[in-house]
């Protein structure tokens, strides 16, 4: 956690000047159509909730003011799915770049199309969700953003593209459901 504030600023925004010293371990990408890499966790609480029976909320208060967050912000997530204690899981929001757009159309054409990749080219912004605290919550969170955000993920080293709905079968998988 120490680690994490030094590289924030009072306001709980990602300083500009150490946007390059985040490293993520294993992160998937989601697609979000917004305008901007700000987090809002209440829209993520309420459909953890409705849709995923998580609870979800910022362990590192933010305030957002004037420009602060607007092109990339690094958030500190608790992550309660049923029947467990919270888990923080880093999440680096930030403006799309044409490689995200291009790895997705390329991963959709090796998948035999289907419109996901098209769908993530009218996503202006992604979030980088870490997989450090494991694969199933890191799957969990993506499936949150991805939900509320409407846009698909991408899990860069397996090279697959998938929305909701599979995300949603695969963490069921990994439960064991």
């Amino acid at each position: 956690m120490r680690e994490l504030n030094d590289l924030l600023d009072d306001r709980g925004v990602l300083l500009a000047s150490r946007w390059d010293d985040v490293r993520l371990t294993r992160p998937l990408l989601v697609f979000l159509q917004r305008k901007t890499a700000r987090i809002d966790v209440g829209q993520l609480s309420v459909c953890a909730a409705r849709y995923f029976d998580t609870r979800l909320g910022l362990m590192v208060p933010k305030r957002y003011e004037g420009a602060a967050g607007e092109l990339r912000d690094l958030t500190l997530l608790a992550v309660a799915p049923p029947g467990r204690d919270a888990t923080p899981v880093t999440i680096l929001t930030r403006l799309a770049t044409a490689a995200d757009h291009a790895l997705a159309l390329a991963l959709e054409a090796e998948q035999g199309g289907g419109g996901l990749g098209l769908l993530a080219r009218r996503c202006e912004a992604v979030a980088e969700v870490d997989s450090g605290a494991g694969d199933e919550l890191a799957l969990r969170v993506a499936a949150i953003f991805a939900q509320a955000h409407l846009g698909p993920v991408v899990a860069p080293a397996a090279r697959q593209l998938f929305g909701v709905k599979t995300a949603r079968e695969r963490l069921l998988a990994l439960r064991g459901d």
